[in-house]
């Protein structure tokens, strides 16, 4: 009796996140998946820009320091819109892969 050794795990395609699968049902149309993934990435994109720019704009001020932690918040909300865009078109290209009906 031989026994199969198993050697490599299997390749998994990595899940999107709850938010978009509990709004996406398997067969949803279209224009359901590019709401969800609007959405998702809308959120992101807020919290992401925001929370930066009023960071540094009330450092600057508590502290007096010109714009200098304003510019260095604007750089990090341009670095974080660069990302959330990037990991949005990924899953916006798993869905068209994967084949959500149109």
């Amino acid at each position: 009796m031989e026994i199969m050794k198993q050697t490599k795990a299997p390749q998994v395609a990595p899940s999107p996140p709850r938010l978009v699968r509990k709004m996406v049902a398997k067969g949803s149309s279209s224009g359901t998946v590019f709401m969800a993934l609007f959405l998702d990435m809308s959120y992101k994109l807020a919290i992401v820009v925001i929370v930066p720019l009023v960071l540094g704009n009330y450092l600057d001020q508590r502290y007096k320091l010109g714009f200098i932690l304003l510019i260095m918040g604007a750089i990090l909300a341009l670095l974080g819109f660069v990302i959330v865009l990037r990991q949005s078109y990924r899953l916006a290209n798993s869905f068209t892969n994967s084949g959500a009906k149109s």
